[in-house]
């Protein structure tokens, strides 16, 4: 997982295993943020896609870690994509973009 911001800024963690998202069939969204966990539901049409009801824990995770701009910036995904193997979600901020490497 990273989160690359306007002007070329990116925000990486240490260890990728701590950022996980699970897509449900059912439209239900789990997964990992660094120290805490996240769930909530999507919704999908076409390239548009919304995340709702996001809910993370509140653990308060080590000086550095990306969570706080993870969590802030699931809730305004606005579209997504397939680029080289990897899942980027677009958010309504120009420039914001996050990247997920796909599971095994």
């Amino acid at each position: 997982m990273q989160l690359a911001v306007a002007g070329g800024f990116v925000f990486a963690p240490d260890d990728p295993r701590k950022y996980v998202l699970n897509f449900l069939s059912d439209n239900r969204r789990t997964g990992i943020s660094d120290c805490n966990r996240i769930n909530g539901s999507w919704q999908q049409e076409e390239t548009s896609l919304r995340f709702e009801a996001c809910a993370a824990g509140r653990s308060l995770c080590p000086p550095g870690s990306p969570h706080n701009n993870l969590a802030l910036n699931l809730r305004d995904v606005v579209a997504y994509e397939f680029r080289a193997g990897q899942l980027i979600l677009t958010i309504s901020i120009e420039g914001v973009e996050m990247e997920f490497e796909s599971r095994d």
